[in-house]
């Protein structure tokens, strides 16, 4: 009966990966969710790990990569994301920093406030836009010493318009 399990254990994995790319956290949530026993689970991770076909450093490598390309966010706010897919701190920690690299994050961020950008051509409705862009970088998890800077060169960016 356990051969049977791990059999269907691989095939459901496999389709799930054929998908994306899935941390070991994301494919043991959805076993357990199917009602495969912890050592099937963890048997079938194994062989499948030991393939090359689930690796939570690459995943989550390549998973931050593509999140700061395609949809900015700060570097505690990946962390946390990578966390909910089940990749350890540690791991998850170095995949942000690589993705996000030196000054990588304030360009992020500068990049999005700039794509959300509407001037404004009175001071009343600039400084009601700058709060609507804090709190879009606060939302997507850039820390306010970011936030700041990118007030302060949107800020800079908009009375140069004007």
């Amino acid at each position: 009966m356990s051969e049977d399990q791990e059999q269907r254990a691989r095939l459901v994995c496999l389709r799930l990966l054929n998908y994306r790319a899935r941390s070991c956290g994301e494919l043991t949530a959805r076993l357990e969710q199917k009602g495969f026993p912890p050592e099937v689970i963890r048997r079938t991770l194994a062989e499948l790990s030991r393939q090359g076909l689930v690796d939570d450093e690459e995943f989550a490598r390549q998973w931050a990569e593509e999140r700061v390309r395609l949809h900015p966010m700060g570097g505690a706010a990946l962390r946390e994301k990578l966390r909910q897919r089940g990749i350890s701190a540690k791991l998850a920690a170095a995949a942000v920093e690589q993705a996000l690299g030196e000054g990588r994050e304030l360009d992020s961020a500068l990049g999005l406030a700039r794509r959300r950008l509407r001037p404004s051509p009175d001071a009343a409705g600039a400084e009601k836009e700058r709060a609507r862009l804090g709190r879009l970088l606060a939302g997507r998890g850039f820390c306010y010493s970011i936030i700041r800077k990118v007030l302060e060169v949107c800020a800079r960016e908009t009375t140069e318009e004007f």
